[in-house]
Parts: structure tokens; C-alpha cells; sequence
């Protein structure tokens, strides 16, 4: 009989394991070369709905990380062959730019990379908190295997520019652990597709998945399943690739891959474009629910008979006893499950299942900022106008200032000495101490004499448009000078200065939060993970002082069926928590309510340890000083004895020294 958990962390569904139909390995195995290009076109065709977002985050991206002409490349009154710096140089003058943006995304990951937090996990049940401890520590052990404090930096600089972050959880092979672990990694958005969503926790995600480009050996090896058959239609289906072909280094350090991205054809030709879709599918089936084991489950059609066979059985047993049966309740029900499946470009079938894993989903985490109407709005979209505004500006007192009058000179025609140029002039005219002849001339009244004019650049009201630009970016964004560290103006007290950096920080609370949240919905996810394929014991001691020795000891056989809720809090490696921990250890010390080693046991100053090693030397060293010395006083104790009465030596009582 086919069964299908429901619920993963009941301990009672165990036993069902070995019934699974989706089990992992077996999926990972099979490689069914059929066709499915009828999804395929699905997942074009989200890849092609998200063109106008993929080109909105490449414009967002030269207006951040601008290259020469980065910030004037929009077209030029609508003309797509023309941009707004190909206009400018024609016309003899160089586009300039300053850029403001920059500046305001590097306070805002200033803000987060220096308040880190760490995810913790709380157990339910009140008596399983240490469970809760133990599956923090793995959890974070997976935080620092996988760099997630790098990826989470990484990942909000995406949200930034694309308003848009996806990552992605799986249990895979590790090569440069050499291992199995879970894994995660960021996507970028060009390389993904989804439905339209409106809901912002995304539970009306139906199909998502990813273009991935491989190496061909790469792809044999994934999806071949050990058959030398397979292999060879694997060779087959991506026959003009080879691993013998040079790689394309044409565009290294640059965008151009990404930005020309196909759906069908990857950059290098010598690559292999796979296809992973995650598909939201739906199958008639019988819901049951087995009374005598607690288990849940979905049955295929054909499985009625089976389940009349049993409940008779188990009637007439019960009749036998005279004891109520406890039956298999069923009913007809449209099952809906995520599948996966790995195709190529041409609509073949590399490998497919049903999920493998226990949360029943797809492997991806996905948050889209400041969504309305099911699109996604980014930090440096609102900021463009205003740059572009700073831009013209700034170019317009370059072109007021280049077309002015610098140092004009004017000389008469027919003042010049026979034999005496312009060119001889001009030379003159620049050499310090120079002398100029000239002829007299009654005509003009001063006398024919070379003239120079010069004109002050009216940059009048552009100035003040600079200033008003500059000025407005930080309402704009909220990110004000205090929040970028700015020196505070004269007269401004300590307290007024930091009301203003903490009423700026309110303005990013939005994006904080939402980025949070994402990190909140990964974590969840890595932690299903955890649960699911760790199997065997391991100490993990990565976690740090702050938990119990026992809660190091990862134990699957008390994690895997525990409810387990995941939160966010600050992180032990923070500034601010050490700074405020180190501050309340030393009160306490102060207080007489703590021994010196107890303080520095749980102090992260940096001359804790070599302290505490100096104190323990010198424990040991006293320790080993009166053993010495009760050592020599034996013999001459035991001397004494003998002569005053004969009798054999005794040691001498240690009485407790009075406090």
C-alpha cells in the first residue's frame, strides 16, 4: 500500500518510511527521457513575463555602479539607438555625473551588517527546551558552513537594486567540504522564473525554478543514475556541447553575461543549459486515515480494493475479541504536490519526481520589497530622477561655464607691426614681462591699443538647483546624515544628534523587516533540512559558550519529531550585545556576586583566555608547591613521633582554617 507522510514530525509516522513513494534516493536515481515541453513553455513563458524587471534592475544597476556613462545611458527622446550620452558628445562636451547613490545603499548595508542577528529556535513543549537549544546550534553551525552573513550582505544588496531576493535550501553534496550538507545559495533574478504573484508570503506560487549552466560531465553525472545507456543519451540530447571546447572569457568582470541572458542557449557554448522547474501539480486520490496507527496518508485509486481487504480483516479480528475496529477511513480528494522536474532545452526529461522533502515544497525562499499589485518596487528606483536631476544640472554650469568668456583678447586689424603675427602676438601677450608694439591710431579712442575681455559664468539659480537636489536625495530615501555618520552642525548636543540617527533608522525599518522576514522563512526551511538528513550524532562545537554542554550533542533521534518554532534575535558576535555583556558581567563582579573567572569565562574581552590561563598556571603551580611541602613535612613529622613515643607515625589532621 502506496502512503505519503503528511505530517513528517509525528514520531508515529516513522514507521511508514520504508512505504514512501518519493523517496529520495530513487528520485535523485531516475531519469525518464520523455517529453514535457508543454512545461517547458510554461516556464519560458514566466521567464519571458519577467522581462520588464529584468531590464529595470540592469538601468538600476547603472545608476548605483555607473560605468563611464552609466547614469546618462536611458535612450534619448524615446530613440532606443541613441542614449542620452551619445547625444552630449555629439555635441562636443563630456556627460558628467556625481554619484549619490552609492553612498546611501552603503549606509543602508552599513546598518545591517552591524547589527547582526542569529537565528534561535524554541521547542513548543516547555519540557523539550533543550531541544530547541540543540537545534539552534545546528542551525547555526549551518550559518557559518554556508557564510551566511557574507550571502545575507550580498543578498540585501540585491533586494536594493531589484526589490526583489531569492535563495535557495537543499541537501546536497558539498564539494569543497568533500561532504553532504545542507546548502544554501542566492539567486539572481536573472536567472529565474515564476508565476505572478499577488500574495506577499507567496502561497499562490504554483511553478518557480532556475536556468542552470553545466559543465556536460557535470551533467552526466547528476543524471545519468550510474547507466552507461543514460549517459549516453545525455551525450546524445546535448551533442553540440564538449568539455574539450574553450570557455568564452570574452566580458570576464562584467555584466554581459547576465545581461544577455537566453532561456535556451547559454553564453558559453560549451555549456550545458538545464532547465529546473518546480511545478505545482494535482492528482484524484483517496485521503485516508488509518485509526489503528494514527497515520495519514494518500492512496492512488487503485488501492480501494487493498483498503476494503484490510478493514474486513480487521473486522472480523475485532469481532473475535468483541472489541470495536479500528478501520481505515478514506476519501475521494484532488491531492495537489510539488514536482520537480530537470529538462533540456529541447523538452527532454533529465530527472523528475516528487519532492523529497519533508516541508512539501520547493527548495526556494523568495521576498519581493515594497509589492503592490504583485510587482516589486527597489530602493534605488526612486531614487533615479533625482540623480538624473543632479546630472543635468551639474552638466549644465560645465557647458554655462565652457561657453563664457575667458581672457577673449581683441586686436584691430592694421595695429600689428610689419612682419609681427597673431601668433607672435599671443605669445607675447601669455610671456610674463612681455612687451607688445602696436601702431597709434586716431580712429579709436584708445588708440588701437589690443583689448581683453573677460565675462563672469551666470550660473545663477543652477547652484542653488545642486544644492536643492543634493538636499532632497535623504528625505527621498531616509537616509539622512546623521544615519551616515555626518558631523553634526555647530551647536547640536550629543542627545539631539542621536534622535536624529534614530529617527532616520525608522525610515529603513520597512526594508529591515522584510529582509527579516526572508531570512526568518530560509531559516525555517534549513532547519526542516537539519531535521530530515541528519541521522547520525555529531558534537557541534561551533555554538559557542552560551549553550549547555549537553545541547552541543545533536541528537536526531530527539530533534527530528519535535515542534520546533525559529525566531530571529541579536547575535552573540555584535558589537552592541558583547559591548552590553562585558558591562554587565564586570557589575556583577564588582558586586561580589561572581568570581573573577567566572567573569572572564564568559567575557568576550580579547585578553580573557590568556588571563584565565595565567590564573590556572599559577593554581597549578601553588597546588604543586604544597604537595611538595606537606611531602617534606611527613618524614620530619613521622621522626618525631618515633623518638618521643615509640609509636608508629601518623599523619597530622588538617583542621579547616577559620574564614
Amino acid at each position: 500500500m502506496e502512503t505519503k507522510r503528511i505530517n513528517p514530525r509525528v514520531a508515529k509516522l516513522l514507521a511508514a518510511e520504508s512505504k514512501l513513494s518519493t523517496n529520495f534516493q530513487e528520485i535523485a536515481n531516475s531519469v525518464k527521457f520523455t517529453q514535457a515541453r508543454d512545461v517547458l513553455r510554461e516556464a519560458r513563458n514566466c521567464w519571458d513575463g519577467l522581462s520588464q524587471q529584468r531590464l529595470r534592475r540592469i538601468r538600476n544597476r547603472k545608476f548605483a555602479f555607473p560605468d563611464e556613462n552609466g547614469q546618462w545611458s536611458d535612450p534619448y527622446e524615446g530613440d532606443t539607438r541613441k542614449t542620452e550620452a551619445m547625444h552630449i558628445s555629439e555635441q562636443g562636451k563630456t556627460p558628467l555625473q556625481h554619484n549619490m547613490i552609492l553612498p546611501l545603499i552603503q549606509t543602508i548595508l552599513g546598518q545591517f551588517r552591524g547589527n547582526q542577528t542569529e537565528p534561535v529556535c524554541t521547542a513548543r513543549d516547555r519540557q523539550e527546551q533543550k531541544i530547541g537549544e540543540m537545534m539552534s546550534i545546528a542551525v547555526q553551525y549551518s550559518y557559518q558552513l554556508n557564510d551566511l552573513w557574507e550571502m545575507d550582505g550580498s543578498n540585501l544588496l540585491e533586494v536594493l537594486i531589484s526589490g526583489i531576493c531569492i535563495g535557495k535550501s537543499t541537501y546536497t553534496f558539498m564539494p569543497h567540504l568533500q561532504k553532504c550538507d545542507v546548502r544554501y545559495d542566492n539567486k539572481p533574478l536573472p536567472y529565474m522564473f515564476f508565476n505572478p504573484m499577488r500574495d506577499p508570503r507567496n502561497w499562490d506560487c504554483h511553478i518557480i525554478g532556475e536556468l542552470h549552466d553545466m559543465k556536460l560531465a557535470d551533467v552526466i553525472s547528476a543524471f545519468s543514475g550510474g547507466s552507461r545507456d543514460k549517459a549516453m543519451e545525455i551525450r546524445e540530447i546535448y551533442s553540440t556541447c564538449s568539455d574539450t571546447r574553450l570557455s568564452n572569457m570574452w566580458g570576464n568582470m562584467t555584466s554581459v553575461r547576465t545581461d544577455t541572458i537566453d532561456f535556451f542557449r547559454p553564453f558559453d557554448a560549451n555549456m550545458c543549459r538545464v532547465v529546473e522547474i518546480w511545478k505545482m501539480e494535482s492528482k484524484a486520490k483517496y485521503y485516508a486515515h488509518d485509526t489503528l496507527t494514527g497515520e495519514e496518508m494518500w492512496l492512488d485509486l487503485d488501492q480501494e480494493r487493498n483498503i476494503k481487504a484490510e478493514n474486513l480483516r480487521r473486522t472480523e479480528e475485532a469481532a473475535r475479541f468483541q472489541i470495536e475496529p479500528k478501520l481505515i477511513n478514506y476519501k475521494w480528494d484532488i491531492h495537489r504536490f510539488m514536482y520537480y522536474r530537470f529538462m533540456s532545452p529541447t523538452g527532454e526529461v533529465l530527472s523528475e519526481g516528487e519532492t523529497p522533502y519533508w516541508h512539501g515544497s520547493h527548495p526556494y525562499v523568495m521576498k519581493r520589497f515594497m509589492s503592490i499589485d504583485g510587482k516589486a518596487h527597489s530602493f534605488t528606483e526612486s531614487t533615479i530622477d533625482a540623480q538624473k536631476l543632479l546630472n543635468r544640472n551639474i552638466s549644465m554650469a560645465d557647458f554655462i561655464i565652457n561657453a563664457s568668456s575667458k581672457g577673449t583678447l581683441f586686436v584691430m586689424e592694421g595695429t600689428l607691426p610689419d612682419g609681427y603675427t597673431l601668433e607672435d602676438l599671443s605669445t607675447e601677450y601669455r610671456k610674463v614681462g612681455g612687451v607688445v608694439y602696436f601702431k597709434p591710431n586716431a580712429k579709436f579712442t584708445n588708440g588701437g591699443i589690443p583689448q581683453e575681455i573677460q565675462s563672469r559664468a551666470s550660473v545663477v539659480g543652477v547652484t542653488e538647483m545642486i544644492g536643492l537636489v543634493r538636499s532632497l536625495l535623504p528625505d527621498l530615501t531616509g537616509v539622512h546624515g546623521a544615519l551616515q555618520g555626518k558631523d553634526a552642525g555647530s551647536g547640536t548636543s550629543g542627545k539631539l544628534y542621536e534622535a536624529q540617527a534614530n529617527n532616520a533608522a525608522t525610515n529603513l525599518v520597512d526594508t529591515f523587516e522584510t529582509f527579516k522576514s526572508f531570512r526568518t522563512d530560509r531559516d525555517k526551511k534549513m532547519m526542516q533540512l537539519i531535521q530530515q538528513f541528519y541521522e547520525e550524532p555529531v558534537y557541534l562545537t561551533i555554538a559557542g559558550r552560551q549553550y549547555s554542554e549537553e545541547a552541543k550533542w545533536y541528537d536526531p533521534e530527539k530533534v527530528r519529531n519535535a515542534d520546533i518554532d525559529l525566531t530571529l534575535s541579536e547575535s552573540t558576535a555584535s558589537i552592541n550585545y558583547r559591548t552590553t555583556m562585558d558591562l554587565y558581567l564586570m557589575d556583577l563582579w564588582k558586586a561580589g556576586a561572581i568570581t573573577v573567572k567566572n567573569m572572564l569565562s564568559n567575557s568576550s574581552l580579547p585578553f580573557a583566555d590568556k588571563v584565565l590561563q595565567s590564573m590556572e598556571s599559577e593554581e597549578k603551580e601553588m597546588a604543586a608547591q604544597q604537595q611538595e611541602m606537606q611531602a617534606n613535612m611527613l618524614p620530619q613529622f613521622a621522626q618525631q613521633q618515633n623518638a618521643g613515643s615509640g609509636q608508629a607515625p601518623q599523619m597530622p589532621v588538617q583542621r579547616p582554617t577559620q574564614q
